[in-house]
């Protein structure tokens, strides 16, 4: 028996594939199924099962790829309303994989479930929890059994898969969500597609082109968002007016619910090559309508002579240069439980979770200095604040992690997450 854990970066979210004598389960499959159906064809199985621990609600699932593609069982939590061909098992229920057992085991309060691997004398190997940690009982339990978590959205937690939940590195693990929720819309909107099904991949991609520079001009003038992947120096350079920054090797994934609607029309800017990366990215994040991507990247744009804008990004050392001797303000971009373990002085959090709160009025000629722990979200929190009429913003590259080679932090009195200073932030100021 092989466990794959098979890891979406742009969602910080870890899905399994185990497989065993010609047989396959994906448990908590994103709707990208590419990686699953790679294992299965290096394994020589067959995907007979999809396990889902919860109804997801920041994410698309795969299952229902995975089902028009091998004929898999979907099997969902208790209460969990799914059209078509799908299973809830009860607490007890066990999910055959040649002489191992996937026991399912009910979480009634949350309306998710974990997973518990066995032998066939019922000796357990792994705990699949999805989105949550086990409750304190469970712990006492089964603290020697490896982990096998899906983590979940916004969590920045370090972990190995299959590491024992006694060694797990926290120190509050009551049973409890460890993604940061999304906003209500957009989980309600994600939760009401996995529920109906998705569209498959092949509608949505079959209708997406490859544009010119003057195909992609007009779809910007007839109201198309340009999403562009590429790295944050390289898009700070040189962009196209009004693009979102959502660089693929940052988590671009935890950024979208923030600041796309689901039924936005958009395109992709990516570097030669990675296109599909980015429409991936957007199709396991609820977009349902991708137009299509520049042929060529950037290039094929400057080429044709378009209009393009950019966005200063500055190290370490210059921003706290500027930081100490002008006005400039300096917004942290990192979470909450983050910034409340200490930050630079007088920065002010802006995670964003609390763009809409904290962007009181558009325009403001002030210069603001944007970081985040490694310089993606930031880029992302600057274009975005572009787009909204804040012409002098500045990134900083590399994060705070490149701050803190330079400058020790400055301990803030925590907050939480909820109670973030930008709601007291205005940008207008």
């Amino acid at each position: 028996m092989k466990i794959h854990p098979v890891y979406t970066a742009v969602f910080n979210h870890y899905s399994y594939c185990i497989t065993h004598n010609h047989e396959a389960v994906v448990i908590d499959p994103v709707r990208d199924t590419a990686s699953y159906s790679s294992i299965a064809d290096t394994d020589k199985s067959e995907i007979r099962n999809v396990l889902e621990t919860a109804l997801h609600d920041f994410y698309v699932t795969g299952n229902r790829e995975l089902q028009r593609q091998y004929g898999a069982q979907i099997h969902v939590p208790e209460g969990a309303s799914v059209s078509g061909k799908s299973h809830n098992p009860a607490s007890g229920d066990c999910i055959r994989l040649g002489e191992y057992i996937l026991e399912y085991a009910a979480l009634p309060e949350s309306g998710k479930c974990i997973y518990i691997l066995k032998t066939s004398d019922l000796q357990p190997l792994g705990l699949f929890t999805g989105e949550h940690f086990l409750s304190e009982i469970l712990q006492k339990q089964l603290a020697e059994i490896p982990l096998y978590p899906g983590l979940g959205a916004g969590n920045s937690r370090n972990f190995s898969p299959g590491m024992p939940l006694k060694n797990y590195p926290m120190n509050d693990v009551h049973e409890q969500q460890i993604h940061n929720p999304v906003p209500d819309d957009y989980a309600e909107n994600l939760m009401e597609m996995n529920s109906k099904g998705p569209s498959a991949i092949s509608e949505i991609t079959g209708k997406s082109k490859a544009f010119s520079a003057d195909e992609l001009a007009e779809e910007i003038k007839n109201g198309t968002l340009v999403i562009d992947t590429r790295e944050p120096e390289n898009f700070g350079t040189c962009f196209i007016p009004g693009s979102l920054s959502l660089p693929l090797n940052g988590k671009p994934g935890l950024c979208i619910p923030f600041l796309l609607d689901a039924d936005r029309r958009v395109a992709i800017v990516s570097e030669p090559g990675t296109e599909m990366s980015g429409i991936n990215m957007l199709l396991n994040a609820g977009v349902q309508q991708i137009a299509g991507w520049l042929q060529g990247g950037m290039n094929t744009w400057t080429a044709a002579g378009k209009k393009t804008d950019m966005i200063i990004c500055i190290d370490a050392e210059e921003f706290l240069l500027d930081h100490t001797y002008s006005s400039a303000k300096a917004i942290d971009a990192r979470n909450a439980d983050q910034f409340a373990k200490g930050s630079i002085p007088d920065a002010v959090n802006v995670p964003l979770a609390m763009l809409s709160e904290a962007l009181s009025k558009a325009g403001t000629e002030e210069e603001i200095h944007v970081f985040s722990q490694s310089g993606c979200r930031s880029i992302t929190l600057a274009s975005w604040l572009k787009m909204r009429g804040y012409p002098l913003v500045k990134n900083v590259l590399g994060g705070y992690a490149s701050i803190l080679q330079i400058q020790m932090p400055e301990v803030l009195p925590y907050k939480g997450s909820g109670d973030s200073a930008a709601g007291e932030f205005d940008l207008s100021l």
